[in-house]
């Protein structure tokens, strides 16, 4: 027995039952397979409710008419709650070993749940605030804008300076990407220019006087007027 009251008078109590009931027979037929039978009754100054008995519009109505058969019975009062009322849970008819193990051969444990219930002299319960949330604006872009872009910057890159080591003698420029034949160039040794007896174009013969040992030119005159140049004996 549980003498209660409505925590919040202007709001339904709901209160259930329910239990494990000890293995049927297992038999079959018309023989009823249950076998312990629970009644939950709730009693207030103007009247007294059963478990299971509803009228049309889904709350409890005063009742005597006990469930027999089922493991779950339930009491909605609303939609407006009695200011106290007592719940019992009658032990209607113990059987068999709902509770193996302990105790003796005859018992059932059970357990009961009531919504909006508070026993008298409990402090009234209050709501826990919760931590809010507010997220940072940001900056919308209208739809006809148009998306920004980051603007390139451009950006020089040094060519290295090639380091020269003091006393090493300076590099001379390779001509490339040129293709033609290589001319000789005029030098300080004695040199002979002629033309072909025959016309043809000039020509420039370069003679590299080596002074090894003392030298005597000897002109003489040959065929077809050409000049022969010969070392005395």
């Amino acid at each position: 027995t549980l003498e209660l009251q409505a925590a919040d008078p202007a709001k339904p109590v709901r209160m259930m039952l329910v239990w494990t009931d000890a293995p049927g027979h297992g038999l079959g037929g018309t023989t009823p397979a249950w076998n312990n039978d629970l009644d939950l009754l709730v009693e207030t100054a103007a009247a007294t409710y059963c478990g299971n008995d509803f009228g049309a519009e889904g709350w409890s109505r005063p009742s005597t008419a006990h469930d027999g058969k089922n493991n779950t019975e339930a009491v909605f009062l609303g939609p407006t709650s009695p200011a106290d009322f007592t719940i019992r849970v009658v032990a209607a008819n113990i059987t068999s070993d709902g509770l193996p193990n302990q105790g003796d051969t005859t018992d059932q444990d059970f357990a009961l749940v009531c919504y909006n219930c508070l026993e008298p002299g409990a402090p009234t319960p209050t709501a826990t605030p919760t931590a809010s949330w507010t997220p940072t604006p940001t900056k919308a872009i209208p739809p006809t804008s148009p998306t920004p872009t980051a603007t390139p910057t451009a950006s020089r890159t040094s060519t290295p300076t090639k380091v020269i080591p003091p006393g090493s003698p300076t590099p001379t420029p390779t001509a490339t990407g040129i293709v033609g034949t290589p001319t000789s160039t005029p030098s300080a040794s004695p040199q002979l220019m002629r033309t072909s007896p025959t016309g043809g174009t000039p020509w420039l013969a370069v003679f590299l006087l080596l002074l090894v040992g003392p030298w005597r030119l000897a002109r003489v005159q040959g065929r077809s007027g050409s000049r022969r140049f010969e070392r005395p004996p």
